[in-house]
């Protein structure tokens, strides 16, 4: 059985790690940028009626369905998407079938770049990049980020404080009250 999406995480948690951040890319922000598909699709429909014809009906139905399937393969991905952060370690997970789990620790962090175009300021999202000093094994970045700006600064004070910033026991049964839930 498939793992519902906000439980994710729950498989690749240390016993001590308290999640602070457990948050899916902003699917508005995502919506947004599949226009093009949705153009060709309205463009094949407009051909199909002004062709009046069973053949070209038939392929550009088809074409449709490959088109919206593919969008709709990509929603699935992106909603099964997490950015978390824990208290030792930044992590992303994505994929439904395949699953990508990669995830660094606040040691190994060197530089947070947070990238937002005018509409992630539109849509309150942000593109993050997580760097360390090994050049070579790259963080993927983090699309659509909600809430970006305390995602970065959460990160900024966990590296600072190379650990915690503030004690583990938050509010009502563990956690952060950052207000990024």
């Amino acid at each position: 059985m498939i793992t519902r999406p906000h439980h994710l995480i729950d498989q690749y948690l240390a016993d001590d790690e308290e999640v602070i951040f457990n948050q899916a890319p902003d699917l508005r922000a995502w919506l947004m940028f599949q226009w093009p598909d949705f153009v060709v699709v309205l463009i094949v429909f407009v051909i199909i009626i002004w062709a009046w014809n069973v053949q070209v009906a038939m392929i550009g139905f088809i074409g449709e369905l490959a088109i919206l399937g593919s969008v709709m393969w990509r929603l699935v991905n992106k909603a099964y998407t997490r950015y978390v952060l824990t208290t030792s370690r930044a992590i992303r997970l994505s994929g439904v079938f395949r699953r990508d789990h990669e995830w660094i620790s606040w040691k190994k962090i060197t530089d947070v770049s947070v990238h937002r175009s005018i509409f992630d300021r539109w849509f309150g999202t942000a593109t993050i990049k997580i760097q360390s000093a090994n050049e070579t094994s790259s963080f993927k970045a983090m699309v659509d980020v909600p809430n970006p700006i305390a995602f970065a600064d959460t990160i900024v004070d966990y590296v600072n404080a190379n650990g915690p910033p503030f004690p583990a026991s938050g509010r009502g049964g563990g956690g952060y009250d950052i207000g990024l839930y």
